[in-house]
């Protein structure tokens, strides 16, 4: 299975030179068995390979680098990201919401009507048990000096608010930290968004599972239209 890194699609970035290069993957066939939790389902092939993927990222990256990776809508992104914060014990799962956090809970066994009933406050503890947390959750723990342990690896979810000012404060406590990032969006609303966005990542990003790819294996569909003709509203 091939892994290619590109660019996003050029009607929503600025115009730069830049080489694509892609390179081979070896595929697992295995869950890792360390961290917190097993997900409880077997993983496709291409979020396996999303965990090869983050495994090489974090060994051969320099401290601080931010690593995005890119697959589309219904693939799975939160049990790739699970599957990478269970492989590495000293990650921190990073999730712009609490309701998506609950989703992954649900990912890894728990009730999802009994997690409705928690409040806000209880349903933060739990993932944070769990090594998961809102970016401004983090941020202000690790301000105070209360953050349980010093995360040497931030799985960031919905990487394109990683431009965001909550997460430019977390650089700034966790500077040292490797940033391994997930979106189905490698771009922004604008052209200098994009471009700011992009520069984050040096410009490049790993494609996990290319949308022709989903479409074949049905795990999305390609929209269809249909031309209506107008009403007469004098008639």
């Amino acid at each position: 299975t091939r892994i290619s890194h590109e660019l996003g699609d050029p009607r929503h970035r600025p115009t730069r030179r830049h080489q694509d290069r892609e390179f081979l993957l070896v595929q697992t066939t295995s869950i890792p068995s360390t961290g917190i939790s097993t997900v409880i389902f077997t993983p496709h092939d291409y979020q396996l390979n999303f965990l090869n993927h983050a495994r090489e990222c974090f060994h051969n990256s320099q401290p601080g680098t931010y690593n995005l990776s890119v697959a589309p809508t219904g693939t799975g992104k939160s049990v790739m990201e699970l599957l990478r914060l269970e492989d590495n014990p000293n990650s921190i799962l990073i999730t712009p919401r609490l309701e998506i956090g609950a989703g992954m809970l649900v990912k890894i066994g728990y009730d999802l009507e009994t997690l409705k009933g928690y409040s806000d406050d209880k349903l933060a503890d739990l993932l944070l048990n769990h090594r998961i947390s809102t970016p401004i959750r983090a941020r202000n723990m690790l301000a105070k000096g209360e953050f349980p342990y010093r995360p040497n690896e931030l799985i960031i979810d919905e990487a394109h608010h990683a431009v965001a000012e909550t997460y430019t404060q977390l650089d700034a406590f966790l500077p040292e930290a490797i940033r391994t990032c997930l979106t189905a969006t490698p771009y922004r609303g604008t052209p200098r968004s994009t471009q700011d966005f992009l520069e984050k990542f040096g410009w490049k990003y790993a494609q996990i599972i290319s949308m022709a790819a989903c479409v074949e294996r049905g795990y999305i569909s390609i929209p269809t239209t249909k031309i209506l003709p107008l009403v007469d509203d004098d008639e």
